[in-house]
């Protein structure tokens, strides 16, 4: 389809990984809680994994499988501004690649792996806002996927924000500073070095917005993964009373002044080479951002497929009565068809088609709109 052909600025996607039970699962205790000891059901090839909750049902161990997919998303129109950025053309409801496993299986290999397969007829395919269950497994997932120069858009937990590190590299020893993926220089205010806790809605995002003038930019990534960056005076987001080594820098607008001192004179030592070891939780739009928000919220698109395929299509108990993963997995096949033909049938027909188009209730947007986070949304990371 149209939609969804790679094309020069490469093919975006999203990675998600849901939980489906089988058919028949072992008996369970009074309360309803499943016996992990006992047997494993007439599905033998089911295992027990967490489950999150829904509804009146209480997350928590439960027998089943889960269904690693990866689904294309509208991609990203962003100038470096970290106050703005636009979603691009809309794409239909697709489901590029997934595999079925038994619950509890190395999320990261199997992530890397359907990105591998996924280049194999998408070779241009460069950008994932991935799932937290996937991003979260750090150099075993996030690294792989900058050596094969795919970057990835992801969230943190809580406790990530508050941790910052500082790193010392090159041969000339840069010393730059890492919070919630970015970097910057040594000489970032330390009012800015994390999120203040008490922080929320729409002035820690104001927060994040003007933090992320301080930080070093990539201008050019290695084919290994590595990236070369410049710091920010250099980019022309600040100034300062010293020398920039960048003699052609184009200064913006709302660029504060700093007075600084160094023996050199200069700005900075120079251009500074990232080793792809650092960046595993690296993301080229900064994180908390309004232009991260806007770039992350296109996960809305993703978890609407899993509603419609859980909710909609059919992946609720007792849906596929068969008692083995390959079965499960044709069923799956089948049900993702059958999506497939009707969302690309509604994409060509357009937005304004009288069809009639189902969607998932509970989900914020339908699978071809884009979505802009609400201010509750943006009170921090779970």
């Amino acid at each position: 389809s149209r939609g969804i052909t790679p094309t020069t600025r490469g093919l975006k996607s999203g990675s998600h990984l849901t939980f489906v039970e089988p058919w028949a699962n072992p008996s369970p205790y009074a309360d309803g809680t499943t016996r992990p000891d006992g047997p494993l059901s007439a599905d033998k090839d089911a295992a027990f994994g967490f489950r999150g909750g829904v509804g009146k049902r209480k997350s928590g161990v439960a027998l089943g499988f889960d269904v690693h997919a990866l689904v294309a998303v509208c991609g990203i129109n962003w100038t470096g501004r970290p106050s703005s950025a636009n979603l691009g053309e809309p794409v239909p409801l697709a489901i590029l690649h997934l595999m079925l496993e038994p619950a509890s299986s190395d999320a990261a290999t199997i992530g890397v792996e359907i990105i591998d397969r996924a280049k194999k007829v998408a070779p241009n395919l460069n950008e994932i806002a991935a799932d937290r269950g996937f991003s979260e497994k750090g150099k075993r997932y996030n690294r792989e996927l900058h050596k094969k120069s795919v970057s990835v858009v992801m969230d943190y937990k809580k406790n990530w924000t508050q941790t910052v590190r500082t790193l010392m590299l090159g041969r000339r020893q840069h010393k730059l500073i890492e919070n919630c993926g970015t970097f910057f220089g040594e000489w970032l205010p330390e009012s800015l070095h994390k999120p203040p806790p008490g922080l929320t809605g729409d002035e820690r995002t104001a927060w994040f917005n003007e933090r992320a003038k301080f930080r070093y930019s990539p201008v050019e990534h290695h084919a290994h993964g590595d990236i070369r960056m410049t710091c920010p005076q250099c980019a022309g987001r600040i100034q300062s009373n010293l020398q920039t080594r960048n003699r052609h820098v184009k200064v913006k607008k709302d660029a504060p002044f700093f007075h600084r001192t160094s023996n050199s004179g200069y700005c900075c030592s120079g251009r500074v080479t990232v080793p792809v070891e650092k960046l595993d939780f690296y993301q080229p739009i900064p994180f908390g951002t309004t232009a991260w928000w806007e770039s992350y919220g296109r996960r809305n698109q993703i978890e609407n497929v899993n509603g419609i395929l859980k909710d909609k299509a059919g992946l609720t108990p007792g849906w596929c009565r068969t008692l083995n993963g390959i079965s499960r997995f044709v069923g799956v096949v089948m049900v993702v068809i059958a999506l497939h033909l009707r969302e690309f049938k509604q994409y060509e027909l357009g937005p304004d088609s009288s069809d009639d188009h189902e969607t998932d209730q509970d989900a914020s947007t339908s699978p071809s709109d884009g979505h802009k986070p609400t201010a509750r949304s943006r009170d921090g990371p779970a």
